[in-house]
């Protein structure tokens, strides 16, 4: 069966970042070299700005900074874990150990909304939300997300 959703496309199994806005830069920059984010600031200004009006803070460990953006032609996604956790001002008051950064275009059918639910509906699950925060590699992790998206 098809992956419903495009897998993967940096992984940083441990992020230098000690605060949120650390790590939206940090996770942007896992993509950059990748070609896949054209313009960086612009990526970062995005994200900020959706960070400034709502935390993507979740809950039981998880963060997922999103935002529509000009800067990429498709959709892109950076997977970070802080095993130490940070503050994502996250809906629970609990630090954020998995940080799942999504940007998508700014025009285009992509289901942004319907991906990052799901996303969440599976991070529900205590099992899997394990196995995706003891990740040790792109492919480890794109395995793992697959399974459940």
């Amino acid at each position: 069966m098809k992956p419903r959703y495009a897998p993967l496309d940096a992984f940083v199994p441990i992020l230098a970042s000690t605060d949120k806005w650390q790590a939206i830069e940090e996770l942007v920059g896992a993509l950059e070299p990748l070609g896949l984010v054209r313009d960086g600031a612009l990526a970062l200004r995005d994200l900020l700005d959706r960070e400034r009006s709502l935390s993507t803070g979740m809950t039981d460990g998880l963060a997922i900074p999103h935002a529509r953006t000009r800067s990429v032609t498709r959709r892109c996604v950076a997977l970070g874990l802080s095993p130490a956790g940070m503050d994502f001002d996250s809906i629970d008051g609990r630090p954020a150990h998995v940080v799942l950064l999504a940007l998508t275009p700014k025009t285009g059918a992509w289901p942004h909304l319907e991906y990052l639910a799901d996303l969440a509906r599976a991070y529900s699950d205590p099992v899997w939300r394990a196995e995706l925060a003891s990740c040790g590699s792109l492919e480890e992790a794109r395995a793992v997300l697959q399974r459940k998206l």
